[in-house]
């Protein structure tokens, strides 16, 4: 990854964020035009080249998107259930072929038959209703799904009040970042990507590095078959999610946490957005945590559709407005400067 863009894409931050634009210019037609490109090159100090290198990349930007009113599912689940061709059989009475596009995974693996259509995600049996979908008079489920935990639930318990969160949080920022940093290590808390990796070496590490900003980083672009996991964390325990985000930024000292959430999960983008205006509200999040002058925003992207950025470094470069592509490991994020060269704890 280029340096140099980088440090361009990072003169704005969060606030103006570079992928962010790129992703509003494909809002109207499915693709950003050639001139919407320049500008925005423009703005950014770059070549028009690396910004048509960046928006092509994903399904959702790339000009191959232009003029496409609804996408049918084509994540595994579906297939196998072998719901899409009479799916998009059904979608051909209303649409023209040029108008039907795919996704990957909506995340209605339980139900199947899945579709979007102007940002809202349908399945199961929706696609009997597409008249009254297109006349706004049907509206659009989360899909019903059972959730149980094998022994002790740890994930899907009750959440508690926030009233209890205020009391617990404001005990921490009495305390300081070290205790806070030691009470995770003592906990045993381990990530959830599949190899188990202790948290609170992740963020030892990010603490202990010099300079500034740092961020905290949630990584929701999952997208493997019959995964929807940080769908159900998104939706339904939302402020597990977001209070987890803080904490972390505490303990390593950011001030900024982004949200990466994929463009598939149009409920979840909402959910997150009620949830954050909420703790906001409350005063658990904003310039002046529980007035203990810790500060801690939260940003939310909507991805434009990439597997690859799932994997944390193509993540991340997304994140810049580059071309999400995966960078040799190590040196690791937590160790050595990503985002905008800033350190990441994801």
């Amino acid at each position: 990854m280029s340096r140099n863009l980088t440090s361009l894409s990072g003169r704005k931050g969060l606030s103006n964020n570079l992928f962010e634009r790129l992703g509003e210019l494909s809002e109207i037609e499915g693709a950003p035009t050639e001139e919407s490109l320049k500008a925005l090159a423009d703005k950014f100090l770059m070549g028009p080249a690396n910004l048509y290198g960046a928006a092509s990349f994903y399904d959702l930007t790339r000009p191959g998107n232009r003029g496409i009113k609804v996408y049918a599912c084509n994540g595994s689940a579906c297939q196998l259930a072998g719901t899409q061709p009479g799916l998009k059989a059904k979608l051909s009475a209303y649409f023209k072929e040029e108008e039907v596009g795919e996704m990957c995974c909506l995340g209605r693996c339980h139900e199947n038959a899945a579709f979007q259509y102007q940002g809202l995600n349908y399945s199961g049996p929706d696609a009997d209703a597409l008249q009254a979908i297109l006349e706004g008079r049907h509206p659009a489920g989360s899909g019903k799904y059972e959730v149980h935990a094998h022994g002790r639930a740890l994930l899907t318990r009750d959440f508690p009040s926030l009233e209890s969160c205020c009391q617990t949080l404001a005990e921490m920022l009495a305390r300081g970042p070290q205790a806070a940093l030691a009470e995770v290590e003592a906990s045993g808390l381990q990530g959830r990507g599949g190899a188990g990796f202790p948290i609170s070496v992740k963020m030892k590490h990010c603490a202990q590095a010099p300079g500034s900003p740092k961020f905290v980083v949630c990584n929701a672009d999952e997208g493997d078959p019959g995964a929807y996991s940080d769908r159900y964390l998104l939706e339904q325990q939302p402020y597990a999610v977001l209070l987890g985000m803080l904490i972390a930024g505490y303990a390593i000292g950011a001030h900024e946490g982004v949200l990466y959430i994929r463009a598939e999960y149009p409920e979840s983008m909402e959910r997150m957005s009620q949830a954050i205006m909420e703790l906001e509200h409350r005063g658990l999040a904003g310039e002046d945590v529980l007035d203990s002058g810790f500060a801690f925003h939260f940003k939310l992207l909507k991805a434009r559709g990439a597997y690859i950025c799932g994997e944390e470094t193509a993540l991340l470069a997304s994140i810049e407005g580059q071309r999400p592509e995966v960078r040799v490991r190590p040196p690791y994020p937590a160790l050595e400067a990503y985002i905008w060269q800033a350190y990441t704890c994801q």
